[in-house]
């Protein structure tokens, strides 16, 4: 019996130490603006971000003494740097084919610099609908396609738009398949990575099975 209390001990203290650093979702760990009946929909997919800015934010309220604040400094690089930088890094390594951004130490600090505004922009509410602002850095713009709660209105356009253009093309495809999504709530992203995957094997452009999983990147 001591056995298990101890095992149920264990599992509830590492429980929420996952929702300390990573949030849960629960009706418990929303802030308010999360519960909103309106601001809500720009808050999809922001459990993560939120609770990054909460550590932050609480971490930066403590930090009273000199040596606090040398550890703050320590934390926001694991926080806010290191998370967007290391993931981009990451991303590139392991999708086979060519993104063009690491070959010059320019285009790789453009491109280390988009991510880290990108991440920066979606730690709060509203300026993360501006993330695509960061694109500009990397010398890649797009359309503002809505909060995510909305996003299959502009799927809708985009899928349309393919439909009258009637070529049954990659552009097609992919905006099927997130219309696909929308409605029966799909992984339509991993879907089309899988697809473009499948396809560079088929043609020789890579042999790397990874492209199953990350898709297929070309500069």
């Amino acid at each position: 019996m001591a056995e298990g209390n101890a095992e149920d001990r264990a599992v509830a203290l590492a429980d929420q130490a996952v929702r300390d650093a990573q949030g849960g979702g629960q009706v418990s760990d929303l802030s308010a603006v999360e519960r909103s009946r309106f601001l809500k929909l720009f808050t999809v997919f922001y459990s993560f971000m939120n609770t990054a800015l909460n550590l932050g934010v609480g971490q930066t309220m403590t930090a009273k003494t000199p040596a606090q604040r040398g550890k703050l400094a320590a934390d926001y690089l694991l926080l806010y740097v290191v998370p967007p930088l290391l993931g981009a890094a990451i991303k590139d390594a392991l999708t086979p084919g060519d993104s063009g951004d690491w070959d010059e130490w320019e285009t790789a600090l453009r491109r280390l610099l988009q991510e880290q505004l990108g991440f920066l922009l979606g730690l709060m509410v509203i300026t993360r609908e501006f993330g695509q602002a960061a694109q500009l850095v990397g010398g890649r713009p797009q359309d503002y396609s809505g909060p995510t709660g909305l996003r299959f209105i502009p799927d809708i356009f985009r899928f349309t738009q393919q439909a009258a253009q009637g070529e049954f093309d990659d552009a097609f495809r992919k905006a099927s398949i997130n219309l696909l999504g929308d409605a029966f709530a799909l992984p339509a992203a991993q879907v089309n990575r899988t697809i473009t995957g499948v396809q560079a094997l088929n043609e020789g452009e890579t042999v790397n099975p990874a492209a199953l999983v990350f898709g297929f990147q070309r500069h």
